[in-house]
């Protein structure tokens, strides 16, 4: 493995501020962070643009110009404490505390889907803590596997890979993921997509905010496929270290309906979940990406700058 001089620098230098992080309590680590998000925010006038642009375009111009700040700034906020409670995770969460950290809200929903003995695919977003929930589902319920891109820097990638296998969770890169989560599946384990990002290859448009997106129908695909439930789970933050993981009631695939017509009710049905999620703590969400900037067909296409 060929590893570049500025790559190894960039390792170095990550594992130096984890190391510095780790050995802080972490209240103080998760100050320092929200210092570090207000500096950011304040610098990072890019995606501050686009994260305005998208509250404006889903609250459809209804937020005033103080609430767009108050969101923007908390979702730096919101990611860069997700970072610090990633680096916690391996020294706080075990199995026989996570009670202490981690609520859960409708388990009889996930125990139904479990219930017929083929697998589950975990419908989710960039909501809350992601990373949390990956652990604490793979750690207490059902392990998971979840496809994920490699990071330029191969240092990186495996060390956060092993962070993120540590709880139990499969990492499947995405050459053929497809073999690999079948396998999965096959023996009544889970399979996690994220669903919130714009698909510019997508054929596939919802409602979300009121507004079309183009949205990833692979895991719809997938569950009809395999005729296994879909089951939305989000982990919302709810105070220092302290999660709420929430299971939605599963979505049944009917394979004897027409396949494009069952793939679009899956993903519109799981968007429609995200979207109540997001409205009651809309700085948990990733709004600095580009969620509608791919258009359906019928519509003229919108340049960047018109969203920015």
């Amino acid at each position: 493995m060929a590893v570049k001089v500025t790559q190894l620098l960039e390792y170095v230098a990550i594992r130096a501020l984890t190391a510095i992080a780790q050995s802080l309590p972490f209240s103080a680590a998760a100050r320092f962070a929200r210092c570090v998000a207000d500096l950011t925010w304040v610098i990072d006038l890019h995606h501050r643009k686009i994260a305005a642009s998208n509250l404006n375009l889903a609250y459809d111009n209804s937020l005033s110009p103080s609430e767009v700040r108050w969101v923007t700034r908390g979702v730096y906020r919101h990611l860069f404490t997700c970072a610090v409670e990633m680096l916690f995770m391996s020294r706080r969460l075990r199995g026989d505390n996570w009670k202490r950290f981690i609520r859960i809200r409708n388990l009889e929903y996930l125990e139904k889907a479990l219930a017929y003995n083929r697998g589950v695919v975990f419908a989710t977003g960039h909501f809350g803590n992601w990373e949390v929930m990956g652990a604490a589902l793979s750690g207490q319920w059902v392990p998971i596997a979840s496809v994920a891109r490699p990071l330029a820097n191969p240092l990186l990638n495996n060390y956060v890979r092993k962070v993120r296998e540590g709880f139990g969770q499969k990492i499947v890169e995405k050459r053929g993921a497809l073999r690999k989560l079948a396998r999965v599946l096959q023996n009544g384990e889970g399979v996690a997509f994220l669903v919130d990002q714009n698909d510019r290859h997508a054929d596939i448009f919802v409602d979300f905010f009121g507004r079309k997106a183009a949205a990833t129908s692979a895991f719809a695909a997938f569950a009809l496929r395999f005729e296994c439930p879909v089951v939305n789970v989000f982990c919302r933050r709810v105070g220092d270290f302290e999660f709420e993981v929430i299971f939605a009631d599963p979505i049944i695939p009917d394979p004897s309906q027409p396949r494009e017509e069952e793939i679009l009710r899956i993903t519109r049905e799981c968007n429609d979940r995200l979207e109540e999620v997001i409205r009651k703590d809309p700085d948990q969400w990733l709004w600095l990406h580009r969620r509608w900037r791919t258009r359906p067909p019928e519509e003229s296409s919108v340049t960047e700058g018109a969203f920015a």
